[in-house]
């Protein structure tokens, strides 16, 4: 079963450089956690297309300045030179403190987000299809680089550090037509078991079905709904919240139900796995 979604890179080394396995799609994503170091005065991520520094064209430049105030300057490198630089004067990510970048590749654009909120989008100025290496530089420490193909389903992506209570994973797509149902699992990777698993079905009846899978068998199911939350060919949000005794799940900002852990330790939950009949348009972990 082909997932589309390499393994993470883990604690590289800075400066990196590295390809972007298969690379950069309309709809992949890359999160990028790290910290930034206390005395830093810059980093950079550049989207290029080669590896060779200086010598080779950048797609987007994504650059925090810390100086007074902090500012993030975005550019494009072409043929040999500097393009129109965009500045945005907020900084989304302190010295010092840890940080979660996510760059999602749309058609149009790049949309970043930092810390799981929206912070910026960039025009696209170089085909996306010519973008197939990441570079990281400056005064920063990387913990991982994830490459996302968040439009494939099926789907599987890594949630690093697992859950914990307060974490949220959100979920955009879209309901096939003629959907007879799909699946959203979270599950510990190191085992076949399924920690919460969530299915919207469709064709013999209209039910959202809760349940667990664990010592190789399925759990007590829950169904009971005032009513569906999905509908056939329409867009959805969902948003899975932890807390302390359950996960709190939304679904186009309104809440539907609740699920009792009954995996433990939850911080074991570290995958995610999207299957059925739905088109997937982000997901943010």
């Amino acid at each position: 079963m082909n997932f589309g979604s390499p393994q993470p890179i883990y604690n590289p080394p800075i400066p990196y450089t590295g390809p972007i396995p298969g690379g950069l799609q309309d709809g992949m994503m890359i999160m990028i956690k790290g910290r930034v170091l206390p005395q830093s005065d810059r980093f950079h991520v550049n989207l290029q297309c080669g590896s060779i520094p200086h010598h080779c064209d950048v797609a987007f430049h994504f650059n925090p300045r810390y100086a007074n105030p902090g500012y993030v300057v975005c550019n494009t490198y072409k043929d040999q030179q500097w393009c129109m630089e965009e500045r945005k004067y907020e900084m989304p990510i302190q010295r010092g403190e840890s940080f979660q970048l996510l760059i999602l590749v749309q058609t149009d654009c790049y949309k970043v987000a930092v810390n799981d909120k929206h912070f910026l989008e960039f025009k696209h100025r170089i085909p996306v299809s010519r973008v197939d290496s990441i570079t990281i530089d400056g005064r920063v420490e990387i913990v991982s680089i994830s490459f996302v193909n968040s439009n494939q389903v099926p789907f599987k992506a890594p949630i690093p550090g697992g859950f914990f209570v307060s974490r949220s994973i959100v979920i955009q797509g879209t309901v096939a037509p003629n959907c007879g149902s799909f699946s959203i699992n979270l599950k510990p990777s190191i085992s076949p078991d399924i920690a919460f698993h969530i299915s919207p079905r469709f064709r013999t009846e209209e039910v959202v079905v809760r349940n667990s899978y664990m010592q190789n068998s399925w759990c007590t199911e829950e169904r009971s709904l005032a009513e569906n939350p999905f509908s056939l060919g329409q867009p959805f949000e969902i948003t899975i919240l932890c807390e302390q005794p359950f996960f709190r799940v939304n679904v186009n900002n309104r809440h539907v139900f609740d699920f009792n852990h009954r995996y433990q330790p939850i911080q074991q939950i570290d995958e995610l796995q999207i299957e059925g009949d739905v088109t997937l348009s982000s997901v943010r972990i």
